[in-house]
C-alpha cells in the first residue's frame, strides 16, 4: 500500500486541481478586484454581528434553541415545497424581509406577514426547478425567555437540468416568542454571497 504524508497530499491535490482549472475559472482570475465577492462583506457592511462567546446574552434553556431551530428548518422546506400557510405560521404580524447580494442596498425590502408571503409565493412560481435550501451553523447572539437574535447559513441546491449549487447565504433573523409558546421571525436578512458564475434560470 502506497503511504502519503499530509503535506503531500495537501501538495498533490493542489496540482491537480491547477492542472485540471475549467477555462471560467482562469477567466475569473482575470477579473478586477471590483467585480469579485468580496470576503467578509456581511460584517464589513454591518448587517451581520458574530459576537464573542463571552458576550453573548442567553438563558440556559436548551429547549428554546431547538424551538428556534425547527422554526429555521420549517422555514427552509415551506420555501422549497411551496408551502405559504406554513410560511405564514411562521411570521409575526410585524415581520419584516429584506434581501440583499453582497451590499447594503436591498434587492427586496418588505413588511407585514401577508407582504412577506406574498413575497415568496411569487418567488415561488417564477422558477420552473425544484430548490433545496440546506441551513445550518445556528448562532445565537441574544436568547432570553422571548427574544432571540440568531445568525445562519445556507446552502441552495437547485435541481434542473443537472445538479448543483445556486446560492450560498448567510441569515440573520430576529425571533418572538408568543404567548402561545411557539417562537417566530421578527426579521430575517436574506445575505447572498456575489459569484461571477451563471445563475440558475428561473425560467428552464
Amino acid at each position: 500500500m502506497i503511504q502519503m504524508s499530509y503535506r503531500a497530499l495537501v501538495f498533490a491535490l493542489s496540482v491537480f486541481a491547477v492542472i485540471n482549472l475549467p477555462a471560467s475559472a482562469s477567466a475569473s482570475a482575470s477579473a478586477s478586484a471590483a467585480e469579485r465577492p468580496v470576503q467578509g462583506w456581511a460584517t464589513k457592511s454591518g448587517l451581520v454581528t458574530l459576537l464573542p462567546q463571552n458576550a453573548v446574552q442567553t438563558t440556559k434553556d436548551p429547549m428554546a434553541r431547538l424551538l428556534i431551530e425547527d422554526a429555521f428548518s420549517r422555514y427552509a422546506m415551506a420555501v422549497d415545497e411551496g408551502r405559504h400557510d406554513v410560511l405564514s405560521s411562521l411570521f409575526t404580524d410585524d415581520v419584516h424581509l429584506d434581501v440583499v447580494e453582497a451590499s447594503k442596498t436591498p434587492l427586496v425590502s418588505v413588511s407585514g406577514r401577508d407582504a412577506v408571503v406574498a413575497n415568496f409565493a411569487a418567488a415561488w412560481k417564477q422558477q420552473g426547478d425544484q430548490r433545496r435550501h440546506l441551513i445550518s451553523n445556528f448562532v445565537f447572539n441574544k436568547l432570553t425567555a422571548d427574544r432571540a437574535e440568531v445568525v445562519a447559513y445556507a446552502v441552495v441546491v437547485v435541481a434542473n437540468d443537472d445538479l448543483s449549487v445556486g446560492a450560498s447565504v448567510i441569515y440573520t433573523a430576529d425571533f418572538r416568542r408568543g404567548p402561545d409558546g411557539l417562537w417566530r421571525f421578527s426579521r430575517i436578512l436574506i445575505g447572498m454571497d456575489k459569484y461571477m458564475g451563471q445563475k440558475p434560470n428561473p425560467k428552464k
